[in-house]
């Protein structure tokens, strides 16, 4: 399952990178930006979390939600991208 989130743009590094922590204790397996050449403020704050298996995807989310450093999060919708 992957999680889409957003950080306030006023949030220190050091503040996300103790939210990324904590998500990998969960067992994310990848946490980053997703747009990680931007330098706009508000699309780089904007990250995914993927490898957050079912189970622990609620968690996550909860996490996610109480997090004061995040403003919003969601489950990413799943795609069927074929040709």
């Amino acid at each position: 399952m992957r999680l889409q989130f957003k950080f306030g743009e006023s949030v220190s590094e050091a503040q996300r990178a103790q939210v990324v922590r904590r998500l990998e204790d969960l067992g994310a397996t990848q946490v980053r930006r997703l747009f990680p050449e931007d330098t706009d403020g508000e699309l780089a704050s904007l990250w995914v979390v993927d490898g957050v298996t079912t189970d622990v995807s609620f968690t996550a989310l909860e996490l996610l939600r109480d997090e004061p450093a995040v403003e919003f999060v969601e489950a990413a919708p799943k795609r069927n991208l074929t040709r």
